[in-house]
């Protein structure tokens, strides 16, 4: 126990060093990295602590399987594998419906377009490094349009704030797949961009 409590001792002193040899604007973007890495984790856990089931999409069919619809829902793909034809994929998918048909043949009808409204914490940087949210209100597969606000890392005042309009796109991750990149211009007129996590 003794042990244990002096390597917490030594971290601690080891921490605080570091920390007091850096400059606060450096302090800042490092604990807003590790906050938004941290709460991108938390997204990814269920209720009881366990991380979310990550499905292995691109298992090719075994003899004794016909095809086979899989998806990771969270990064938005679904894919459809049938014996004998073109492995179809499906990016930006909010829900979808697949038909089997009395030939054995199986549609899948996706909706990867239209008008939503899903929030996300911003981490971004213009003129300076800034934290705020946003709305996604519209998307085509991977690619979103968003309206937010932020609000630079170094000040608490409210008339810092400037809103935004944005462009985001979704890489497939499946480690990290509710994490998007943006770009766009805030209310100054000055270019922002960053990465988002959805709520």
């Amino acid at each position: 126990m003794k042990k244990k409590q002096k390597r917490i001792t030594v971290a601690r002193r080891i921490f605080k060093s570091f920390m007091n040899l850096i400059d606060n604007s450096v302090r800042n973007i490092l604990l807003i990295l590790v906050l938004f890495f941290a709460v991108g984790q938390w997204l990814q856990i269920d209720f009881l602590g366990k991380l979310r089931t990550k499905i292995d999409i691109e298992r090719p069919l075994a003899e004794n399987e016909e095809g086979r619809i899989s998806g990771d829902i969270r990064a938005k793909r679904i894919i459809l594998q049938q014996k004998g034809k073109k492995t179809k994929i499906y990016e930006g998918v909010r829900k979808f419906e697949a038909t089997q048909f009395t030939d054995g043949d199986v549609k899948i009808k996706v909706k990867n377009k239209g008008l939503v409204l899903e929030p996300g914490f911003l981490l971004g940087a213009g003129e300076s490094m800034r934290i705020g949210g946003d709305i996604q209100y519209a998307y085509w597969k991977r690619w979103g349009l968003t309206v937010g606000g932020t609000v630079p890392t170094y000040s608490r005042r409210i008339d810092l704030f400037r809103g935004h309009l944005g462009i985001s796109y979704a890489p497939y991750l499946s480690f990290i797949p509710h994490t998007s990149v943006f770009g766009g211009i805030d209310s100054n007129k000055s270019p922002v961009f960053g990465i988002r996590t959805e709520f």
